[in-house]
C-alpha cells in the first residue's frame, strides 16, 4: 500500500523546498543507492506537526 496518494497535498512552501532538494539529491545519485535520514516524530508534537511529519515520511519512502 502506498499511503502518499491518499493524502492530499496543499501548497506548503517549506515542504516544496524540501522535496525539491530531495529530488535534486536523487538526481545526483541516479542509478546508485542513496539514503535519507529523517527526524522521528517525538512526543509532544501538535496534531498538525504529526500530520506533516507523516506526510513527509510517506513521500520520502515512496519507491
Amino acid at each position: 500500500m502506498d499511503p502518499a496518494p491518499a493524502m492530499p497535498l496543499t501548497a506548503h512552501p517549506l515542504r516544496d523546498r524540501i522535496l525539491a532538494a530531495l529530488r535534486d539529491f536523487a538526481d545526483l545519485k541516479a542509478g546508485r543507492p542513496g539514503r535519507i535520514v529523517g527526524e522521528p516524530i517525538r512526543p509532544g508534537r501538535s496534531p498538525a506537526e504529526v500530520l506533516e511529519a507523516t506526510r513527509h515520511e510517506a513521500l520520502v519512502t515512496r519507491p
